[in-house]
């Protein structure tokens, strides 16, 4: 190349770096413009980009799953019949796409013969809106977990999944899954579920899920030698809640009751930030001479974990405790502050994985460890229906009554079969209270509300202006600041 030509090239290259940073530092500006502009959303009022991203789901939901948006401002599904599918069922209407918020004009039991599987995102799932005694998820053949969130911004409260041990063995059945590849599963938040009788976890976040919250829930019971097969062989796999893996991150854990569970109360083995605060676990180590009531394993790169104000409380089944956190694989990182265990053991090497910085997480409203156990007790689990007059009512079922009691008293065991412990229970289906619209809010609400019972248009509008639309508004009047 000439000495000219290499001047012109450097010039060509000059110019183009100032046009391409010109261009990058125009699209700033734009993109900032646009940020602080008002959408119109919400039937016509006009909210700030910011004002949504800082909303939370519903009053109370925290963690890092808290903002998201689930089916807010979307069109309203009514769950009519217990059917595993087809017009009017719950399968239905978490198959349907687009923003959705799914209710509930019938209580009781679903038989399910697959697993359901939420994979279109802006879905809210309102269990609390179930007249009678609310909805519970049963497996009738199905091998895999009742409930499956494989998408993004879901919202799921007050429902039960109680899949039981299968006539198939399989080593894969929770009552709850929650995970995708490719970072598909994010901001989502469960609250007020009651999970157990599952062969694999009673629950698990896996692959890449992250900003996920699983908070004010009951995960119990996981089943111990029932039909968990692992390398062609049955295993006895009592357990509780499974975090990982490779690429998951930001997961909190919080104000939830774990009882029953012979193990990963709960495991975190993912490769971020995961937030265990306020929990209350009850009953784990059946089976062995020594335990670990929670784990933490650096399987898939540096764990890091927060346990804040935690309640570990031995029951039947368990021995004494080796230490209160297993970390055998290597590298992890946790924070432990204020946990109340029958005797706190440290591992000889925790000088390593031990931290004394918080790990960045969002804010939860933390009380001591003795507060969260009553709180708990009281407040967790699927806790709350519809009364045919339009209004919540608290109620727990008598298992989750069991449960709570058992903890209470300091009885009770890790069981095999649900036969040992009565099995499931008939659901009632309940009254549900006068709708003329179908627009998933009572006539009652509306009418003290100022709303019209005729138009279901309004259920997706904002009367008040606060960011909620009209239905969040009725949902949000739920029991979880009640007592039992």
């Amino acid at each position: 190349m000439s000495r000219l030509h290499r001047l012109l090239f450097r010039l060509f290259q000059a110019r183009k770096t100032v046009l391409f940073s010109l261009l990058g530092l125009f699209l700033v500006l734009l993109l900032s413009q646009v940020a602080e502009q008002p959408f119109e959303g919400l039937a016509g009022r006009s909210i700030g980009l910011q004002e949504i991203k800082s909303l939370p789901a519903f009053p109370g939901a925290e963690g890092f799953g808290a903002a998201t948006i689930g089916g807010r401002g979307g069109r309203v599904i009514e769950v009519t019949n217990l059917n595993d599918n087809g017009s009017g069922s719950l399968r239905a209407a978490i198959e349907a796409q687009g923003p959705r918020v799914v209710v509930f004009r019938v209580g009781g039991t679903i038989l399910l013969n697959t697993g359901l599987a939420i994979k279109h995102p802006y879905i809210t799932i309102a269990g609390q809106t179930a007249p009678g005694g609310g909805i519970t998820l049963r497996n009738n053949s199905n091998k895999k977990a009742p409930l499956h969130i494989n998408t993004h911004d879901a919202v799921v409260r007050y429902l039960r999944s109680r899949p039981g041990s299968n006539l198939n063995e399989t080593g894969d059945l929770d009552a709850l899954t929650i995970a995708g590849a490719k970072g598909q599963v994010y901001n989502v938040i469960v609250d007020h579920c009651s999970l157990s009788w599952a062969t694999d976890e009673v629950a698990s976040t896996f692959y890449d899920a992250h900003d996920i919250t699983i908070q004010w829930s009951i995960l119990s019971e996981g089943l111990d030698c029932a039909t968990h097969i692992e390398q062609g062989q049955r295993q006895c796999h009592s357990m509780g809640l499974l975090l990982g893996s490779n690429g998951s991150k930001n997961i909190s854990i919080h104000h939830n009751l774990l009882a029953h569970n012979r193990r990963r109360n709960p495991l975190v083995k993912n490769s971020g930030v995961t937030d265990v605060v306020n929990n209350v676990v009850y009953n784990s180590g059946f089976g062995t001479k020594s335990f670990s009531p929670t784990e933490v394993l650096g399987t898939y790169g540096r764990a890091q974990a927060n346990y804040v104000n935690n309640y570990f409380q031995p029951g039947v089944d368990t021995r004494s405790a080796d230490w209160f956190i297993d970390t055998k694989e290597q590298p992890v990182a946790v924070y432990a502050e204020g946990n109340q265990v029958p005797k706190m053991v440290v591992q000889p090497d925790s000088q390593k994985w031990m931290v004394r910085r918080h790990h960045p997480a969002p804010t939860i409203t933390t009380t001591s460890a003795q507060s969260a156990y009553e709180q708990v007790l009281m407040q967790a689990g699927d806790n709350c229906g519809l009364s045919p007059t339009g209004a919540f009512v608290t109620t727990r079922d008598t298992i989750d009554d069991r449960i709570v009691t058992e903890v209470k008293q300091k009885t009770g065991h890790i069981i095999n079969d649900p036969s040992e412990v009565g099995g499931w229970i008939k659901v009632a289906a309940g009254t549900p209270p006068l709708d003329s619209d179908h627009d998933g809010m009572p006539d009652a609400f509306e009418a003290r509300s100022g709303l019209n019972p005729k138009d279901p248009a309004d259920a997706s509008t904002d009367h008040n202006g606060n960011g909620y639309t009209n239905i969040e508004e009725f949902l949000n009047e739920t029991c979880a600041s009640k007592s039992l």
